[in-house]
């Protein structure tokens, strides 16, 4: 399994959804990148990629991978009985080299994802829109191909009233990514709470619908903000600026020494020119 040289953004280390993570989850993240091929995939085989991204830290691994994919970063799927991993948005931010050898893992499609039940074990989903980037609608398929009854059953049920006010939520919350994240996260919240969150998703999404496009992105992720309870933040209808980038502060800080070295010269003209005003006047006069 050879690994490959990647690259890596600021704006990671500025990305709310990430810093959700724990620390050893997001440096795992990274070094998928490193295992992915030119596509963004690679064969899910949690003991070997434990060994080769996390060789001083290899027990959990495959929990790891497992919250990555419930937080959205990841794809775990299956073709031709093998189960591979899908890094969502690879290729937005990764750009390989023209010579790297095209993939030959094939693709996600939607009736091949694999996503976990309440019991921790998989199951066989299929999506509303693409898997690689666009939101993660998750429904029930019965089985795959029909063929493997039993199997395959979306593991949240909206008969039973576990997913009551979700839909409200939804509609209000100003992000629409990772909805199967999020109705898992649902249901294991507190009547109170849900009619909390919805109540204080009303004003959020108000404020951040308000912002300018490009900073939407900063808002967290549904199951993020339901996971940490920010419904309960003191404020948080009123997000914060989000961080500049390290351009944008040596940008500044470049604009404030220039502003400051002209001023100190204007000073130093002003200076100049009372003084000379001033030994004018002083002077005798040259006429008889």
């Amino acid at each position: 399994m050879p690994g490959r040289i990647r690259t890596i953004k600021p704006e990671f280390f500025l990305d709310e959804d990430i810093a959700a993570l724990d620390p050893r989850d997001q440096l795992a993240f990274i070094g998928l990148w490193c295992y992915a091929d030119k596509a963004g995939r690679l064969e899910y085989r949690p003991s070997r990629l434990a060994v080769e991204i996390l060789p001083y830290h290899q027990p959990g691994f495959k929990d790891r991978l497992g919250r990555l994919r419930d937080a959205g970063f990841i794809v775990i799927y299956e073709e031709e009985s093998k189960t591979y991993i899908q890094i969502r948005t690879f290729g937005r931010h990764q750009k390989p080299h023209h010579t790297e050898a095209e993939s030959r893992i094939p693709p996600c499609t939607a009736s091949s994802v694999i996503s976990p039940s309440p019991n921790g074990e998989t199951t066989d989903e299929t999506q509303s829109k693409d898997v690689v980037g666009g939101s993660k609608t998750v429904v029930s398929q019965e089985g795959r191909e029909g063929n493997r009854k039993g199997k395959g059953k979306d593991s949240v049920h909206r008969g039973d009233g576990r997913l009551d006010g979700f839909d409200e939520f939804w509609t209000r919350y100003p992000r629409h990514e990772g909805k199967g994240a999020a109705e898992h996260s649902w249901v294991k919240m507190s009547d109170s709470d849900r009619r909390a969150a919805v109540a204080a998703s009303i004003e959020f999404g108000e404020k951040w619908t308000a912002r300018p496009k490009e900073d939407r992105k900063f808002c967290p992720l549904p199951s993020t903000w339901l996971n940490g309870r920010r419904w309960e933040d003191e404020g948080f209808v009123e997000p914060p600026p989000p961080p500049k980038t390290p351009e944008e502060i040596a940008k500044d800080e470049e604009r404030a020494y220039w502003v400051e070295r002209k001023r100190i010269s204007d000073e130093e003209d002003k200076r100049e020119r009372l003084e000379l005003l001033r030994q004018l006047r002083e002077a005798p006069n040259a006429n008889p």
